[in-house]
């Protein structure tokens, strides 16, 4: 990957901080683009501090004038683009409002839209578009109906967009992760242990819940020329929880 171009978008996060730093470490420059510009600025010096190529652009992924100012920060040439963001608070059917459903879907799937609009007029042949998806797509979530719904157009999208643009040479696919652990899981599996809760699904068939690496790696392998051939793929990186789900 060296000199290629990465723009990580939600890059600051668990799951996209180390993103940044595997593609970095292999020589890409990444762009870490997040709504924080404290938490990007901080990993941005990071990944330059240990010998990395990064700069950071403050991303509101809802926002078409945030992505305008995120491409102009990847340059003129984006290789690689990948998303991994929600927006939005859980819900069920009885309390979700129409707002709340709204605000779901403002970053989590239409920011993917707005992503890859801005982001694919500077993709040249053997670009590569990795979205992040979450087995909540596929999975019944009655509490949390704003962020599955959204999650699984993210996975329809990005098979819809990657028959667009197989003839330009532009790959799209899907990384949909299981429980991995991050910040917010911590935080809510703390939550659920104070009431003496577990939080279900967080011991998947092959153990306990997976790495923010364990994303990045599944990432690195579909944005590299390893993967030349694969498009409108989802590559299901969840220690097997769909199974047990079955």
């Amino acid at each position: 990957m060296q000199g290629r171009v990465a723009l990580i978008a939600g890059g600051a996060g668990g799951i996209g901080g180390a993103i940044c730093r595997l593609l970095a470490s292999r020589g890409a420059q990444v762009v870490v683009a997040d709504l924080s510009e404290r938490r990007a600025s901080a990993l941005a010096e990071e990944i330059s501090a240990s010998g990395g190529a990064a700069r950071l652009a403050l991303l509101d992924a809802g926002d078409p004038a945030g992505w305008a100012h995120a491409v102009e920060a990847a340059g003129a040439r984006i290789d690689m683009l990948v998303t991994s963001f929600f927006s939005g608070r859980a819900g069920s059917i009885d309390d979700m409002t129409p707002a709340g459903w709204d605000e779901c879907f403002r970053a989590t799937a239409a920011g993917v839209y707005l992503g890859m609009q801005a982001a694919v007029p500077r993709m040249a042949r053997g670009g590569a578009i990795v979205n992040i998806a979450s087995v909540a797509a596929h999975n019944a979530s009655p509490q949390n109906i704003g962020y599955s719904a959204a999650k699984a157009a993210v996975v329809n999208l990005s098979r819809s967009v990657a028959l667009g643009l197989a003839p330009r040479g532009i790959r799209v696919n899907v990384v949909t992760p299981g429980m991995i652990r991050t910040r917010a899981l911590e935080a809510t599996m703390a939550a659920l242990a104070e009431r003496g809760e577990a939080l279900k699904g967080a011991n998947a068939p092959l153990g306990g819940v997976g790495e923010p690496d364990d994303i990045a790696d599944a990432v690195a392998f579909l944005c590299s020329d390893a993967a030349r051939y694969i498009t409108g793929a989802e590559l299901v990186v969840d220690g097997g929880l769909g199974l047990s789900a079955a």
